[in-house]
Parts: C-alpha cells; sequence; structure tokens
C-alpha cells in the first residue's frame, strides 16, 4: 500500500486548473485536509458526509492522484458497437444530403440502423446515441427545394 503525502500536491491550483466538477470537489477536500480542518468542519462547508471526506482520503492515499478520478461504471453494454459509430455519422449525412425537402427524424434513424446492423432502437435511445456519438438530433430548419431564397428577400424587404 502507498502512502502519498498531501504535502506533495498544490490541491488548491490543482482544483482552479480542473473542468470537472466532481474532481474539483476532491481536490477541495484535500486542501481542505492538507490545512488541517477537521472533516465534520470540511463536511458542513461542502454540504457532505465526514465519511465521504475520509473516503477520498483515503483513496488518495492508496492510488494518489489517479485515486481521484471517476472509476469505470459497470452497465448495459452497447446495443450498438462504439466500432460502427464513424460509419452511422456517415450514414446519417448521406441520409440528410439525400433528402429532397424535410429532415431526417429519429424514426429515420431507428429504421437505418436496423437495416445495416440489425440492431434495434427505441426513440429515447437514439437520442442517447446521437449524443454520445457527437451528433444531435436538432437540426436547423429544413428548405424546401422549390424555395426561392431571392423571393423571400424581396418580400422582407418591402413588408
Amino acid at each position: 500500500m502507498n502512502n502519498y503525502c498531501l504535502d506533495d500536491y498544490d490541491f488548491v491550483a490543482l482544483a482552479k486548473a480542473t473542468a470537472n466538477k466532481r474532481m474539483y470537489q476532491r481536490l477541495i477536500i484535500l486542501a481542505h485536509l492538507k490545512e488541517g480542518m477537521p472533516k465534520s468542519q470540511i463536511s458542513r462547508l461542502l454540504f457532505i458526509s465526514a465519511d465521504q471526506a475520509y473516503a477520498w482520503l483515503k483513496r488518495f492515499n492508496e492510488e494518489g492522484m489517479d485515486g481521484l478520478k471517476d472509476k469505470g461504471r459497470s452497465g448495459r453494454p452497447r446495443v450498438l458497437d462504439s466500432s460502427h459509430h464513424e460509419k452511422l455519422k456517415q450514414r446519417i449525412k448521406e441520409s440528410q444530403t439525400a433528402l429532397s425537402g424535410g429532415r431526417l427524424r429519429g424514426e429515420d434513424i431507428i429504421q437505418l440502423i436496423k437495416d445495416e446492423w440489425e440492431v434495434e432502437y427505441s426513440l429515447s435511445g437514439i437520442y442517447f446515441l446521437m449524443k454520445d456519438i457527437g451528433m444531435s438530433w436538432i437540426s436547423a430548419r429544413s428548405k424546401h427545394p422549390k424555395q426561392d431564397e431571392e423571393a423571400q428577400q424581396t418580400f422582407k424587404k418591402t413588408s
């Protein structure tokens, strides 16, 4: 068991440099502990339990800075393997481009995945998947293929 020393780190500077709010809180806990603040006072100050402050100190002592990072979580495996994500993004872009009017809907993406990979998704699952692959299901307002941009601008100027 490794024992890491609180004095070896500037937890306040590390906390200011992180964008992760959970990591920020853990670093602030350790900064207060380094200053000699009792766990009960830290728990009141940060609205956490004293046991939680102790748990982060223990993890730091055993694993160092790596102990403060979130551990991987178990859960339901992905329905569509992540190796297919880039291909899916490309297929979505191609399908949207192929439309002569309107936009690609969640139901359309469900069908696309079902046809291509024989995997079924719910509508809410599709929206989670879209976020996961870095795409938004929200798109700009579609344009009708016969829309006349010049006529619209003329209308706007004369109104």
